[in-house]
């Protein structure tokens, strides 16, 4: 996976989501743009890593890193701030509905 500066602070270390969340997408591979899910030890790990962010932006995010999209969208959904809908496009634009993805 390409190196994914914005999970470190300037001082290097993980930033509030965690040194467990910042590894996971570190040894993720990169999700297929498709309907395809990942294996099922991969949404094992991203399940329990949830637990502490149920209902948040991140939930939302670790759910798309795995292929769920729509346990992704379920999260999303429910968020009405622009950083929900900023998922919520996303979701959209991996399943291929661009024209739902635009707002």
């Amino acid at each position: 996976m390409p190196e994914l500066n914005i999970l470190k602070g300037p001082d290097g270390k993980a930033t509030a989501l965690g040194d467990d969340i910042c590894q996971f997408l570190h040894s993720s591979p990169l999700p297929a743009i498709d309907d395809s899910v990942s294996s099922d030890e991969q949404i094992a790990a991203a399940r329990s890593l949830i637990k502490p962010w149920r209902g948040s932006q991140v939930e939302s995010a670790l759910w798309l890193v795995v292929g769920e999209l729509d346990r992704s969208h379920s999260v999303s959904q429910n968020d009405s701030s622009a950083e929900g809908s900023f998922w919520h496009g996303i979701m959209h634009r991996r399943e291929g509905d661009f024209s739902n993805a635009k707002y």
